[in-house]
């Protein structure tokens, strides 16, 4: 049962995420249905941003890309008004409105975001080392990441900080720095393990073999 909070929703948003990555999807899938549901109804930016948010998430890496668009196309016909909110969701809905070609609408929200704090700023960094690595700008993207996941590690958020370090260490491969690229994924790895984030693992998997055939296609 979904607890009826806004604060309860927050969490089992959060906890759907988590069964996601350890590869628990049709769990998650359905607990992130039934938030859905209530979310919607309830019309509240606490409660409906981050359904929005990590479902639009979900679908993007199940590689359903209408159901990611649509759910970030509401995301943002949604959002724009709750410039708090926003801050805490928007991250999570970077990566997906990326993929989609919606790095214009992720601009403009970001432009709206409350940047109150530092963690609000590292949480920002997300959204602005995303669009960095969309227009091929690496190091400003490796950059950003390595402020994001400093600060993710300061507050103990594994989670967060070990999605990060992949991401960075995808923008270290695609400026051929090697040893960086592997000294982000031998962390990221780690952590995913210790969180049993399986679906975390098939990607720093995926991207170490993308590397070596990178490597060995350049030998």
């Amino acid at each position: 049962q979904i607890m009826a909070t806004q604060t309860g929703i927050g969490l089992q948003s959060f906890s759907a995420q988590v069964r996601f990555h350890r590869g628990a999807v049709a769990e998650a899938w359905q607990t992130w249905g039934s938030i859905l549901t209530s979310a919607r109804e309830a019309r509240d930016p606490q409660i409906l941003m981050p359904a929005l948010a990590t479902g639009a998430m979900m679908a993007s890496e199940a590689g359903d890309e209408a159901a990611a668009r649509t759910l970030a196309d509401e995301f943002v016909d949604f959002s724009a008004d709750h410039p708090v909110y926003l801050t805490m969701w928007l991250p999570t809905v970077a990566a997906p409105m990326a993929a989609l070609g919606m790095t214009g609408a992720l601009q403009q929200l970001l432009r709206v975001a409350d940047e109150t704090g530092e963690w609000a700023r590292a949480q920002l960094d997300v959204v602005r080392a995303t669009l960095a690595a969309a227009s091929g700008r690496h190091a400003e993207a490796v950059e950003l990441w390595r402020a994001h996941v400093a600060a993710a590690d300061r507050r103990n958020l594994v989670l967060a900080a070990t999605i990060g370090r992949i991401a960075a260490a995808w923008s270290s491969a695609a400026l051929d720095d090697d040893t960086a690229a592997d000294q982000f994924l031998t962390v990221a790895s780690e952590a995913a393990g210790a969180l049993r984030a399986e679906l975390l693992l098939d990607r720093i998997a995926d991207q170490r073999l993308g590397d070596a055939s990178a490597t060995g296609a350049g030998a």
